[in-house]
């Protein structure tokens, strides 16, 4: 039995959750050591607001492979949306004030879901780049599309690298990073190539004041964004150096790198060195096979 992945859309589409999880159910029965069913039902149990349900769907994906690093991150920012404490610090944060709209910086799990519900409560338009699990914006944002706001105009800043559809906000000489930019811990990153891109299109920016999705308020936008820059670019010297001296998988460059890093936190780790390979391999400077066998290039057999 194959995953019905189109039937399952279909039903999301048309709004006929219940349906969606009652297939995904019977899929999961029929192939409970399919880490690829797991995953698809705990899209489907997002959509249907089962944070509960879809973070134990995540941690079967996780038994069944351990070394599944975007598996781990699944988890853990679902688990996250367990905690209803963010909605209601927005509703007492907004007190009297009437917004106009919803601005989402990306679809990831930790972002999103809460939008259109809360959009609808307040009554206003979700804006986003495009549609993710259980979030769908009512007007879809590209790159330098502008929103106003009041006598105000809020303009979107496409810059993948967290994500494919990450966006930042800038308003004014301020810029609301979303996960492009955070305090207090380190971005994971998909596109290594194009995050690096992203960073230093900020610098063509002029910034007095930073809004991270996670974090404190940063003034200092130059330093920070250079710093970033110049971490990566670091961390790609001692990935690359990991390889040169025989590390040959994706997990022994991290256990290489990330040495002093606490290992529960590895398959994090394990996302941003997959980024760094992608990125070495586009350059032609190692061969990255599959998803974790890596060669430098004079050394391929």
């Amino acid at each position: 039995m194959s995953i019905p992945r189109k039937q399952i859309q279909k039903l999301l589409e048309q709004g006929d959750i219940a349906q969606a999880v009652k297939l995904c159910r019977r899929t999961s029965r029929a192939k409970p050591g399919n880490p690829a069913v797991w995953e698809t039902f705990a899209s489907v149990q997002i959509a249907a607001g089962d944070f509960a349900a879809a973070a134990k769907s995540y941690k079967r994906v996780v038994d069944l492979q351990p070394d599944n690093c975007r598996a781990h991150y699944n988890l853990a920012i679902t688990c996250s949306r367990l905690d209803r404490s963010h909605e209601a610090a927005i509703w007492e944060a907004l007190a009297d004030l009437r917004p106009e709209g919803v601005l989402v910086t990306h679809s990831h799990e930790d972002h999103a879901p809460l939008a259109n519900p809360l959009a609808a409560d307040l009554g206003v338009p979700v804006y986003g780049h495009g549609p993710g699990p259980a979030f769908n914006p009512d007007l879809r944002l590209a790159d330098q599309d502008q929103v106003t706001v009041g006598s105000d105009d809020v303009q979107a800043i496409h810059t993948p690298g967290h994500s494919r559809d990450h966006l930042c906000f800038r308003a004014g000489d301020s810029l609301f990073t979303g996960d492009h930019i955070m305090g207090g811990s380190s971005v994971v990153v998909e596109d290594m190539k194009a995050y690096l891109a992203s960073l230093r299109r900020l610098q063509e920016l002029s910034l007095r004041r930073l809004y991270p999705g996670h974090g404190l308020v940063m003034d200092d936008p130059a330093g920070i964004v250079a710093g970033y820059i110049e971490h990566r670019l670091e961390r790609e010297q001692q990935v690359l150096s990991a390889v040169q001296t025989g590390a040959n998988t994706v997990m022994e460059i991290v256990q290489a790198v990330y040495a002093e890093v606490d290992p529960a936190l590895h398959p994090l780790a394990a996302m941003s060195v997959r980024a760094h390979l992608v990125k070495l391999d586009s350059e032609g400077v190692v061969s990255l096979r599959g998803d974790d066998e890596v060669f430098l290039v004079r050394d391929m057999p």
